[in-house]
């Protein structure tokens, strides 16, 4: 039902009468009270509070919100501290970003404004708002009375659209082809005018009111504009605006409305290019639809060009017509390209002086599309090999470009200068690519590196990612033509991150992870960066370890986290692609994150404080101004500020082994322990630090040592502080491939990626990440889809060659052989990974020390080197196990021979050396007594050398015995190692070494301690027997360790489970009762049903057996050997992967036990068919699982 004009207006001034009333009464009460006032129109709400102001007898306080704003409670604080107003306004909530954040925290919060606010309250409210305000926040919402609502009148709203579609449109038509016109442009406010566009057609439709049609077309693409630059729901507003458009067209092209044909004409040809646009953005959106989204967007293109030619208006094809031949160049449809080409000059050239406005924007624009038709042509030129014509149009494209940055602009329109600043730079890319091609084809190669060094730098692959990859891979080339081998690798590396960040490749190789990023070009879409979150933690593969880590970060007790794991697990990956995305994503404790990374020590002062300096200038509500944050004591005072803003700051140290290498000295590390220390004191600051496993033993120096860290009990290395990053089990390899390539255009099929993960997990029985990326990385290089093409390419190992081909290329074809070499020498015929120090490299290849440091940073940039921060030699150690067969193989004859040969002029090199150094002793008799003192120290010096290297030894063996979980053995070593630090030779071990030797025997003893106290390393059972008044009581039997031991219900009986492959039964004097054999492998564990009639044990040879008290084997639950292949195995089967360390019964027909495979399974004795259970989810082996008393949880 449409109301008059005039009762609507009486409505709303009752209704604006109603609220002036409910102000007064409130204020004069003096409590606080929440009143709506819902309004959908901005201007009618202006027009209401100009009238409001006029006539309220007192003054109120206007607040408009932010769209960044997340608690109005503490902007209402903020403002009347020093002044409290009878009332406040607050408009702006349908802008505000992340509205629900901030309704939660009105809802919250409601309490403290009825204590601290003792006014009214009038919050202006849509529809939409209202509806959130009632679902999100009901309990302050019922503090206020029924909403005030105010309308607007049909002929109102009717010509609100009519004037907002013409305003649209006409800038639509102003920008051509230079410009998306969407949000940014029109300052539809996050949408909000097209929300309001949408709501006045709602209302119409409800008073029965039809619009015409071309009116309802033009709407349809406002609507689209507003929807999102490549949402479905904007397709859709262009598709129907289209269909509406091509209606008016018939019924208008032959009648004599002349204007609205022209109208027609135009904006249907402006629907047209933006339906293109469309599949243009969704082309950068979507990879692996990139080629038939392009052939959309020429399609769309076409026919609006079309439209402008048949109609015969130059001055519309002029603007649009560049557009075309773009996306032509990308679909490198040549032919059609130069008649495109042939066309824009055509056009350009023809428009005189007069037509162009002389200054300004217009003239501009009319200079950029000339120099964008000489652009095409350049490019054509080059598709034809016509290399000096290519040169002659692109730099004509170039002076063109000058002369308009250097003629300046008479609009005043800060937006308009900057977006010709953009656009200008952004084409700048293209003819400066252009030029370099003719270039290195006229063979000026110098002139073309530097003219892509110059695009490299000003340009940025935000804008076009092929762009700015086709111009890293023309310099890449051009640097190793160039004998410029690590700038090519550098160069090659930061390509291959660029095309994995936006989906043209789904695997980086050894390199990190990175996140998902999106094209932010204004030509094609409004500029919007968010809403890649989910897809980046994704792409991290851990989308689990994601989120636990978030949980940490708002635990108020959490303040310190470590996250360790081996090298190539992915830490770096994790929280680059993962973690950081995550966090910048979330509020936490009604408080924005602020995720700021670390990874340089070299000053580490300085970098971190320009990495917190580029954070905040990049934080939205941020109120940062710059200022030096090059000291400690600046860092901690805008930690401070931080957390006063509303922002919860986490410090992100990566790859922190770093810290180490670079900072030998204990005062600088003490340093850094200071400012974390009293870091750890300021609220709402978090600390992650992340780094290989193999430098944990480091951290110990915190640890009340060189500082004392209350904050965290002095235990850097709690359980609670540690985080372990491991390696994949196959289900979730399966997944993260899947993850990797379905945005991008390269695809497996089903059956490769079963084979695949298979063959990666090998005897592991899991997938590492940095060998799954490198093989999926040389999948994709050879275009290997199927498992067909998969068998007849190789193996797995074929494919981690070529990458170890590939890299060895990167060193340059003169460095191949020296290459090799040191790669060899990173192996040794036990099939381990040696450490080797630069001298020993160097001492073994004859080669200069500038090739062996290329080669070095190479491998160690590739991934497939380590570099250990030692002092005072560096040392280098192959990344992984797996590499050195590989690398062994490659050893060919000629190579092993010429390392011979090596040594054996190494060791001529010696006797020399050696022959010099006794004639000069035998020249200097005269100072025998020198030469005596100097001998000793020499001697003093090697036996604290051959100290240390003996310290080392222990505490690595010790290390690998306790991984191998032989806590005793891993207790005596380090034991060794401790006693020799005691000796005098021992005081002079170097710092690190020490530490890591403490480290080792803490971690060994803790090992030790943890295990049941039952457990004998003496091969015996010891245990407390108070029928034997007080008496220790030791049984003897077993052959070799015991692992477990646990007494019957009744307490009559004791069952010990031993490596020895048995289970023995004791009765509780101490008597030997009957051994329990069957077990091919080590008994892990043992225990008695509740009745005490049955006992259940597990063995390292993967089976589980159940006996009854007498010995006999009732049940036997074997697991897989070697290679499991799921689709054949089922879960009917019973059938589990790894080494079961635990068992234990819930009741008489009930057992759970826990395996090294992630995993624990609920078995039940008298069901045959399957498991009961299956608890997957650790990220590692579990090695006890125990049932409540009620067996109700595990």
């Amino acid at each position: 039902m449409t109301l008059p004009q005039e009762d609507l207006n009486t409505n709303n001034q009752e209704s604006l009468n109603t609220l002036a009333r409910a102000i007064a009464i409130s204020a004069a009460q003096g409590q606080f009270s929440p009143i709506l006032a819902r309004c959908n129109y901005t201007k009618l709400r202006e027009h209401l509070l100009q009238q409001l102001r006029e006539s309220c007898t007192m003054e109120f306080l206007e607040l408009v919100l932010a769209p960044s704003d997340k608690s109005i409670y503490d902007i209402i604080e903020a403002k009347v501290a020093q002044k409290r107003p009878r009332a406040i306004i607050i408009s702006g909530l349908e802008l505000v970003n992340d509205l629900n954040t901030l309704l939660i925290a009105i809802n919250y919060a409601r309490d403290e404004f009825g204590k601290n606010f003792p006014f009214p309250v009038v919050f202006w409210v849509t529809d939409e708002v209202l509806k959130k305000f009632i679902r999100i926040a009901p309990d302050f919402q019922s503090w206020a009375a029924t909403p005030i609502f105010f309308e607007l009148a049909t002929e109102e709203l009717v010509q609100n659209i009519k004037q907002t579609t013409d305003e649209i449109f006409a800038h639509v038509l102003e920008a051509g082809a230079g410009r998306f016109v969407g949000n940014a442009v029109l300052h539809l406010s996050s949408s909000h005018r097209c929300k309001e566009l949408a709501s006045a057609l709602e209302n119409l439709r409800h008073r029965g009111v039809q619009l015409e049609l071309e009116l309802e077309a033009s709407l349809e693409f406002v609507l689209a504009q507003g929807a999102g630059s490549a949402t479905e729901a904007a397709k859709q507003h262009y598709e129907r605006s289209l269909e509406l458009w091509r209606q008016c067209y018939h019924l208008f092209y032959q009648g004599d409305r002349e204007r609205t044909r022209f109208q027609v004409i135009e904006r249907k040809g402006c629907v047209l290019f933006y339906l293109g646009l469309w599949w243009r953005h969704y082309a950068t959106q979507h990879r692996a639809e990139y080629d038939q989204a392009c052939i959309q967007v020429r399609e769309y293109f076409q026919q609006a060009i079309e439209l402008f030619q048949q109609h015969e208006r130059p001055d519309l094809e002029r603007k649009f017509i560049n557009a075309l031949g773009e996306i032509l160049q990308r679909l490198k449809q040549w032919e059609e390209l130069e008649e495109v080409a042939n066309r824009s000059l055509q056009l350009h050239c023809s428009v005189n002086q007069r037509q162009t406005q002389k200054g300004g924007v217009k003239k501009h624009y009319h200079l950029l599309r000339l120099a964008q038709a000489h652009g095409l042509w350049a490019n054509v030129a080059l598709s034809k090999s016509a290399c000096s014509e290519a040169k002659k149009y692109a730099e004509e494209a170039l002076r063109i470009q000058a002369s308009i940055e250097t003629s300046g602009v008479t609009d005043n329109s800060q937006e308009s200068h900057q977006y010709l600043n953009w656009v200008l730079t952004y084409y700048h890319e293209f003819y400066l690519l252009y030029l370099a091609r003719s270039l290195v084809a006229l063979e000026q190669k110098e002139e073309a590196i530097q003219n892509l060094e110059r695009a490299r730098v000003e340009g940025h692959h935000h804008h076009d990612p092929l762009l700015y990859i086709d111009i890293l891979k023309e310099l890449r080339s051009l640097y190793y033509e160039q004998g410029e081998y690590l700038k090519a690798f550098e160069t090659k590396q930061e390509y291959q991150s660029i095309e994995q960040s936006y989906g043209f490749h789904a695997f980086v190789g050894a390199s990190p992870l990175q996140p998902k990023q999106q094209v932010t070009n204004p030509i094609i879409s409004d500029v919007d960066v968010l809403g890649s979150v989910t897809q980046e933690i994704a792409a991290s593969g851990r989308l689990q370890d994601v989120e636990c880590l978030v949980e940490q970060m708002g635990r108020i007790d959490h303040k310190l986290t470590v996250i360790h794991g081996q090298s190539g697990v992915g830490k770096s990956s994790i929280i680059q692609a993962g973690l950081i995305p995550a966090l910048k994503g979330q509020a936490i404790d009604y408080r924005q994150v602020l995720p700021v990374l670390q990874q340089v020590y070299t000053d580490w002062e300085k970098e971190l404080g320009k990495s917190l300096g580029e954070a905040l200038a990049k934080t939205v509500n941020s109120m940062f101004e710059p200022k030096n944050l090059d000291s400690t004591v600046a860092i901690r005072e805008q930690l401070r500020n931080n957390a006063q803003t509303n922002l919860l700051t986490v410090l992100i140290f990566d790859q922190f082994e770093e810290f180490f290498f670079i900072c030998k000295d204990q005062e600088q590390r003490q340093e850094f322990y200071d400012f974390l220390n009293k870091c750890l004191d300021i609220p709402y600051v978090k600390i992650i630090l992340s780094l290989r496993e193999d430098y944990l033993y480091y951290l110990l120096e915190c640890n009340n040592r060189l500082v004392n860290f209350t904050a965290i009990n002095n235990n850097i290395l709690d359980k609670k502080i540690l985080y372990y990053l491991g390696n994949f089990v196959q289900e979730d390899a399966k997944l993260v491939i899947q993850n990797f390539i379905e945005p991008t255009p390269f695809s497996l099929e089903p059956a490769l990626i079963e084979q695949l993960v298979a063959d990666l997990a090998g005897e592991l029985g899991e997938v590492r990440p940095i060998e799954l990326q490198v093989v999926g990385a040389q999948l994709q290089t050879a275009q290997v889809k199927t498992l067909a093409e998969y068998q007849a390419y190789g193996n797995k190992e074929k494919l981690v060659e070529q990458f170890l081909d590939a890299v060895i290329q990167d060193c340059g074809a003169e460095n191949k052989q020296a290459t090799d070499v040191i790669l060899y020498l990173l192996t040794d015929d036990n099939n381990t990974r040696p450490v080797k120090t630069h001298t020993d490299l160097a001492s073994a290849l004859a080669t200069e020390v500038k090739a062996l440091n290329l080669i070095l940073q190479i491998l160690v940039g590739s991934g497939l080197v380590l570099r250990l921060p030692t002092f005072p030699n560096e040392q280098y150690q192959l990344v992984h196990d797996y590499l050195v067969p590989l690398i062994r193989r490659r050893g060919d004859v000629e190579l092993l021979a010429k390392l011979k040969d090596a040594e054996e002029q190494q060791a001529l090199t010696e006797a020399k050396f050696n022959r010099v150094l006794s004639r000069r002793l035998l020249e200097a008799r005269l100072a025998v007594g020198v030469v005596a003192i100097t001998a000793i120290i020499i001697a003093l010096i090697a036996r604290v050398s051959q100290t240390t290297n003996q310290i080392v030894r222990l505490t690595a063996s010790s290390e690998a015995l306790l991984e191998a979980d032989w806590e005793f053995d891993a207790l005596l070593e380090s034991l060794k190692a401790g006693q020799t630090l005691k000796t005098w030779f021992g005081r002079w071990t170097p710092d690190d070494t020490r530490i890591r030797a403490i480290r080792s025997l803490q971690l060994a003893y803790d090992g030790a301690i943890e295990r049941n106290g039952l457990q004998g390393y003496d091969k015996t059972l010891q245990g407390h027997d108070k029928t034997l008044q007080g008496h220790d009581k030791t049984l003897q039997g077993h052959d070799k360790k015991v692992f477990s031991a646990t007494f019957s219900p009744d307490g009559n009986i004791l069952a010990s489970a031993s490596e020895d492959t048995t289970v023995k039964l004791w009765d509780h004097y101490g008597k030997h009762i009957r051994t329990l054999r069957g077990h091919e492998g080590s008994v892990t564990s043992v225990n008695f049903s509740p009745d005490g009639k049955k006992i259940v044990s597990a063995s390292n040879d993967k089976t589980i057996k159940v006996w009854s008290r007498e010995g006999e084997c009732l049940l036997t639950l074997k697991g897989y050997k070697g290679h499991v292949n799921e689709s054949e195995c089922p879960l009917a089967q019973k059938r589990y992967k790894g080494y079961v360390n635990s068992v234990g019964f819930r009741d008489n027909q009930t057992i759970a036990f826990a395996t090294n495979d992630k995993t624990i399974y609920l078995w039940q004795l008298d069901n045959t068919d399957t498991f009961l259970k299956i608890f997957p989810g650790h990220s590692g082996g579990i090695y006890s699982v125990s049932f409540s008393p009620d067996g109700q949880m595990i």
